[in-house]
């Protein structure tokens, strides 16, 4: 659950194309050429629930692909609430200037990366998209559990000088700030 980045992204990369390649059953190029989607894999074709009856094409409602893309927004929008410039000496510095540059440019670059998605998501098999929004949705709730102060002292997570001791409120506040623009 805690590994590094560098590792969870492969993870990720890899358990999405091994469930595209389930969806889509790609044993031979013939059988993938000659028999339609349904009945390569009859299971996904018809295990689906409320909307998404069938895991082997794409959301038709475009749901899914939205929830991930709002998910997606929201885990950078938490994260980007934790910035350098709230510690003192950064906020003073060239440093601290050019970091908080790189914070901004690099918070839009994954907001553009989140929107890009919807689309992409949107062409994939709702299963691969069911994943992803389900990945993206645990993250949410992983990043809010970790922004407690009780579960941070609970599992002895150091605490640093940017860390707010009323997070939670400072999400709020930050949302309804966000809605009144």
């Amino acid at each position: 659950m805690f590994l590094p980045l560098i590792l969870q992204i492969p993870v990720w990369v890899f358990n999405s194309i091994a469930i595209r390649n389930i969806v889509m059953m790609r044993e031979t190029r013939e059988r993938f050429s000659t028999v339609p989607v349904e009945e390569r894999f009859l299971g996904m074709a018809t295990e689906g629930t409320l909307w998404f009856q069938n895991l082997t094409t794409p959301d038709p409602t475009y749901v899914l692909p939205m929830v991930f893309g709002a998910t997606f927004a929201f885990n950078i929008f938490m994260m980007s609430g934790r910035r350098v410039s709230t510690m003192p000496a950064a906020s003073d510095s060239s440093r601290g200037q050019k970091m908080e540059t790189y914070q901004n440019w690099l918070t839009k670059f994954l907001y553009c990366i989140a929107f890009i998605m919807i689309p992409l998501s949107s062409m994939q098999p709702s299963a691969l998209t069911l994943y992803w929004a389900t990945s993206s949705f645990m993250g949410v709730i992983i990043n809010l559990i970790l922004m407690s102060p009780k579960f941070r002292s609970l599992v002895r997570i150091p605490k640093t000088p940017n860390l707010s001791s009323t997070p939670y409120s400072d999400l709020r506040n930050r949302i309804a700030a966000l809605l009144r623009q």
